[in-house]
């Protein structure tokens, strides 16, 4: 038996209500079906989710962070680059695949809807690129809406400034030119080596296919001034210099 309370303006208007079976419930003077309820849409319970209810009160996705990670985790690998803009600087932050924040990009406010759209990544090479189908597209080449075997080169060596100023075409030569140390480097300076034979410090040069050797010397500061000289002469503009 259902226990109906009606109020008085209820009471006038039963003659016009549908005929109550079990499965009818009252909602302050309204008259629901138990089986309409049912199919109302229940949503995840994680604030700011509406994601349709998977199980144990949240959605498929964050139900399976709670098994994997006793969590719900703030950020994931599927969440798009957060994007601040200060004056003429647009800062991309960039993620790993726990959606930890591990650096952040820079570009020009203005291209900023250029590159709004793609979820950007933090590579192993230093640069910052987005996956279009299997290939890796740089954001420097977003921005300067080249395609993405053309070579560019980054003015300061930090990849992850793509704004245009530090940005200019290049061909593969003078990229390498303008590249920092390389890891197996011993000495701290490019272009200079300790030559074990002659026990003095040896300086060369990156010069059309080949290197172009520029002399022993006692003193690692001469070696490194050789370089330099060399540098600004062979490579002009792309000249990475070494700091004396």
């Amino acid at each position: 038996m259902l226990n109906l309370l009606l109020n008085n303006e209820t009471a006038k208007n039963l003659g016009s209500l549908p005929p109550l079976t079990k499965n009818t419930i009252w909602k302050g003077d309204s008259i629901m079906a138990k089986k309409s309820i049912s199919k109302l849409k229940r949503i995840c319970q994680v604030e700011g989710c509406n994601q349709k209810y998977h199980a144990n009160g949240y959605c498929s996705r964050h139900n399976m962070q709670i098994k994997r990670h006793g969590k719900v985790l703030k950020r994931t690998r599927f969440d798009p680059n957060k994007f601040i803009i200060e004056g003429d600087i647009c800062r991309i932050k960039l993620y790993d695949r726990n959606g930890h924040e591990v650096s952040e990009a820079i570009i020009d406010a203005e291209d900023h809807e250029k590159v709004k759209g793609m979820k950007w990544h933090r590579c192993t090479n230093g640069y910052v690129a987005y996956m279009m189908g299997r290939q890796w597209v740089g954001l420097h080449s977003v921005v300067l809406n080249t395609s993405k075997d053309k070579m560019i080169d980054h003015i300061d060596g930090d990849g992850l400034n793509c704004r245009k100023i530090n940005l200019r075409k290049c061909i593969n030569q003078q990229n390498s030119w303008n590249q920092g140390l390389r890891k197996n480097n011993t000495s701290g300076a490019k272009g200079v080596c300790w030559y074990e034979q002659t026990k003095k410090w040896k300086a060369q040069i990156r010069h059309g296919h080949g290197r172009k050797h520029l002399g022993y010397f006692k003193n690692k500061t001469d070696a490194i001034r050789a370089y330099n000289e060399a540098a600004v002469k062979y490579h002009g503009e792309f000249a990475r210099l070494n700091l004396t």
